[in-house]
């Protein structure tokens, strides 16, 4: 039986990007279907609401920008405990994590222009399409398959003494256009284009690059009374509208669609006068002056805006580029305790 009204098999292997073998899984899993002797049809409207359902029930088990630890996402979605592309069947999902706290890490994912860039599995050799996640991802977009992509990125928590990965839900995101190759470290990988449809935007490079500058700018050009006083007022009101949000109401972290942690150019360049053209963390000069003729620094919130932390005077600390890379990496105890210490002083 195949019209517009029921799907046959080789409809579902498209529908849901699987194999032969598997259509009987999902039937076992509640996948509505007719059974006419030997032949088996597959009501299509009865297919699309099961698998919408499912989905939707594995994403109200996550809060958008909340870390979960791994076992947590296991248990939710059903998936692996490894990997960095993950699907579940149980779920009729596929989790990805982008993870920057680890140096070698071989998969260089990057946001460009508001879309993830997001590398392909296969850690080894030019990577493939066929028979994977990779297909699985792909198909999204090809052949607008039934599989709901979740975003996540790992990072480490700064609150516990392990150290213990997290994994924060950025949101629902799906490929905003095809996947291409890009040679990267001597072999070709898959990228895919990725945009959140609902959940956290996530500052890209040129964003926090502009920051700095202008926060450099405001050095050069603004009095520094004027800095101090515009610093000053800044942390106040970031301290209040973050009481007022504990009371229910708005913040400055503006929640619409997305999610988006604000940084105030005066805070950062406060911060970076009090520092005296020295990083807080190695003691070292900067190691370059800017084309303004300031000693660059970058201002860095000991407690993560991420993990809670505020935009204000009392948790910054100015860094140099490779001290503040370092503790974007790997959070290390001791650095935490001695930038906290510098601000007690």
């Amino acid at each position: 039986m195949s019209n517009n009204r029921y799907l046959t098999k080789e409809q579902i292997y498209k529908l849901f990007t699987i194999k032969s073998a598997d259509v009987n899984k999902y039937m076992k899993f509640g996948m509505p279907h007719n059974k006419e002797g030997k032949e088996i049809s597959f009501p299509k409207s009865r297919v699309v609401e099961w698998q919408q359902q499912r989905q939707q029930k594995a994403k109200e088990q996550f809060e958008v920008g909340k870390s979960y630890l791994n076992q947590e996402i296991v248990d939710r979605l059903g998936c692996s405990g490894q990997g960095g592309m993950r699907r579940s069947h149980i779920t009729g999902t596929l989790a990805l994590f982008t993870d920057k706290t680890n140096t070698r890490n071989p998969y260089q994912d990057r946001w460009i222009n508001g879309k993830l860039h997001y590398t392909g599995m296969g850690q080894e050799g030019d990577q493939i399409l066929e028979g994977n996640a990779n297909k699985v991802l792909a198909e999204t977009y090809h052949s607008k398959a039934l599989t709901e992509v979740f975003l996540f990125e790992t990072h480490k928590s700064i609150r516990d003494k392990r150290k213990l990965k997290l994994h924060k839900f950025i949101g629902i995101v799906q490929m905003n256009g095809p996947e291409y190759f890009e040679k990267e470290n001597g072999r070709l990988v898959y990228k895919f284009p990725l945009e959140v449809v609902n959940g956290e935007k996530i500052f890209e490079e040129p964003d926090l690059r502009n920051i700095e500058i202008e926060s450099q700018k405001k050095q050069q050009i603004v009095d520094e009374e004027v800095i101090k006083r515009l610093a000053e007022e800044s942390s106040k009101r970031n301290i209040n509208l973050n009481n007022n949000n504990k009371k229910g109401q708005q913040s400055e972290r503006k929640v619409v669609k997305t999610r988006v942690y604000e940084r105030n150019e005066y805070i950062a360049a406060y911060i970076k006068l009090l520092a005296n053209g020295k990083c807080q963390l190695c003691e070292q000069d900067a190691p370059f002056k800017d084309s303004f003729g300031v000693p660059y620094l970058e201002c860095h919130h000991i407690e993560w805006l991420s993990e809670g932390g505020l935009d204000i005077i009392e948790n910054c600390v100015a860094l140099c580029p490779n001290c503040h890379r370092k503790m974007h990496s790997l959070a290390l105890e001791e650095d935490i305790k001695k930038l906290q210490l510098v601000k007690q002083e």
